[in-house]
């Protein structure tokens, strides 16, 4: 899960990496067109001054050659000189016969007029040359906006590229993480497959264990019947045939039932009343062992089945009871936000920890006539109602049960 987040944020990452490039970049494209633009007027301003300057040394009969020779050096598209009452006294084109004085345009504060033509947009200044004459220069505007639009192209196809790339990279990325993720999900079915092995045959060994201590007694049993002529002893081991064929039963049974699912019938608990009833119930058992039972419950409501919530803090009292021979039991219930806790704890014998993960096994059992199923359907009951169960011991000081359920059934975990 960890790769996985990792991936993910790498991916998140890149995507955010080419939206803050993209916006930065498209931010200092708009910031370099308004300085071209700036720079373009000031252009323009120093082009009109430098030609007013030099048409004022120049006879007017060369006024038109000189403007000619200076449209040929793309100074400008057009040029004219106009009088007091704005009629043309002379002009030049870069393009014959065109002069757009009389197209409508509007004009900016600082006295330009953004025309546009058939070969593109025109920036036009005016300036005066004396107190009856203005001279007007049409700049290739145009030109600069084809630079521009190269400038944006070549940005947008880097950009695109990037995009490209880093889209690339995303999915090759997302691709390694899935097949890290399916490898991860491989190792982790291989590897609970062989915990699942390992547990089965361990099973299956306690199971062979707990099977041939009865086979044993009955045969031994049955070789003394055999011999034993005295009728009271026949008896005896008649008897002991018995019992052991009902713990070889009780051992076949525990081990059916614990195949079989869990129904519940949830219906409205208080916590705290009903830990007072479990109370009462076993005040008796616990004042002729000398233990003391303390029962704690914050107020609340549950829904949960209470018989089978019942037979859980039961199994787990009963085993809490047998294992303590001084000390207390101390039973929890805590309300939480989306469920119930309930503890059960003890200052008995403890668990070993070789043993530890072996106690939910069906059959289990440490007592010569257990059943090995109680804590099995303490496990069963708790996540039948969506709920889960833990344990914690330390053998000499004592041993924790802590289980917890949903408020409503099929509720979340906290």
């Amino acid at each position: 899960m960890r790769t996985q987040r990792r991936w993910s944020l790498l991916a998140w990452a890149s995507g955010a990496l080419f939206l803050g490039f993209l916006a930065v970049t498209l931010w200092n494209l708009r910031t370099l067109e308004r300085e071209v633009q700036r720079l373009t007027k000031e252009e323009i301003q120093t082009r009109a001054f430098l030609v007013s300057t030099s048409l004022l040394g120049i006879p007017e009969t060369l006024r038109t050659a000189f403007l000619e020779t200076l449209v040929r050096s793309e100074t400008a598209v057009y040029l004219a000189i106009l009088d007091s009452t704005g009629q043309v006294q002379t002009w030049a084109s870069a393009f014959e016969g065109f002069l757009p004085l009389d197209i409508p345009a509007p004009r900016t504060p600082e006295g330009y007029r953004k025309i546009e033509t058939p070969f593109g947009p025109v920036l036009e200044t005016r300036i005066p040359l004396n107190t009856r004459e203005t001279l007007v220069l049409g700049y290739p505007y145009f030109l600069t906006e084809q630079w521009l639009r190269r400038i944006f192209s070549q940005s947008l196809s880097f950009l695109l590229i990037l995009g490209g790339v880093l889209i690339a990279a995303v999915l090759l990325i997302e691709r390694l993480r899935q097949e890290t993720f399916r490898k991860s999900q491989r190792i982790q079915a291989l590897e609970a497959e062989q915990r699942r092995y390992k547990e089965l045959h361990e099973m299956a060994q306690e199971i062979a264990h707990e099977i041939k201590n009865p086979l044993n007694v009955l045969a031994l049993a049955l070789q003394r019947l055999e011999e034993e002529e005295d009728p009271e002893k026949q008896r005896s081991y008649i008897h002991t045939l018995l019992q052991e064929i009902r713990t070889l039963a009780r051992r076949v049974e525990g081990f059916l039932e614990a195949k079989n699912p869990v129904a519940i019938q949830p219906r409205e608990i208080q916590p705290k009343q009903f830990l007072k009833e479990l109370q009462t119930w076993w005040s008796a058992a616990f004042r002729e062992k000398g233990i003391l039972l303390e029962v704690q419950a914050d107020d609340g409501l549950l829904w949960a089945d209470p018989e089978l919530l019942k037979q859980a803090l039961n199994n787990l009292i009963q085993n809490a009871l047998e294992a303590t021979q001084e000390g207390w039991v101390k039973v929890r219930a805590q309300a939480q936000n989306k469920g119930w806790v309930f503890e059960v704890e003890d200052t008995g014998e403890g668990i070993p920890e070789s043993r530890l993960h072996k106690i939910f096994w069906p059959g289990f059992t440490t007592r010569r006539y257990g059943t090995g199923l109680g804590l099995v359907w303490v496990r069963k009951i708790v996540e039948a109602h969506g709920g889960a169960v833990e344990v914690e011991s330390s053998p000499g000081k004592g041993t924790r049960f802590r289980f917890w359920i949903p408020r409503h059934p099929g509720g979340l975990s906290p």
